[in-house]
């Protein structure tokens, strides 16, 4: 997805799973979100979760880790910081937003394929974005 949109460090965007083995739930939450069947996504709630952004929630805030990496972005900048890794978490947290299991009830059958899932890649993919 990074690499679609002319992201020019578009590899910089497997950081936040890569960061999961030494962060571990603090970073995995804001990754997904546990909505069940029937879950309606508002505004009031995607804001909810901004606060959560880098915190431990076992429901997940993927929604607003989308908004709180943006934010840290600004905030980044602003400070005259490098900021370059936000647009990658961004990215990343809009790539998991597109996986089905990332944005649904985490039960047993998320559970059971959820990695099977995650894990195809064609191996043309990088050939054909666009």
């Amino acid at each position: 997805m990074a690499k679609v949109i002319g992201y020019p460090k578009w590899f910089n965007a497997v950081g936040p799973d890569m960061i999961r083995l030494k962060l571990g739930n603090r970073e995995r939450h804001n990754q997904f979100v546990n909505n069940p069947c029937g879950t309606i996504v508002t505004t009031g709630m995607v804001m909810e979760q901004v606060k959560k952004y880098n915190s431990v929630d076992p429901y997940g805030h993927l929604y607003g880790a989308i908004i709180g990496s943006i934010r840290a972005y600004q905030q980044c900048k602003k400070e005259n910081k490098y900021a370059e890794y936000h647009p990658a978490f961004c990215s990343h947290y809009v790539a998991d937003l597109s996986q089905p299991l990332h944005n649904i009830e985490y039960n047993a059958f998320n559970q059971k394929y959820h990695r099977d899932v995650d894990g195809v890649i064609n191996d043309e993919v990088l050939d054909n974005l666009i």
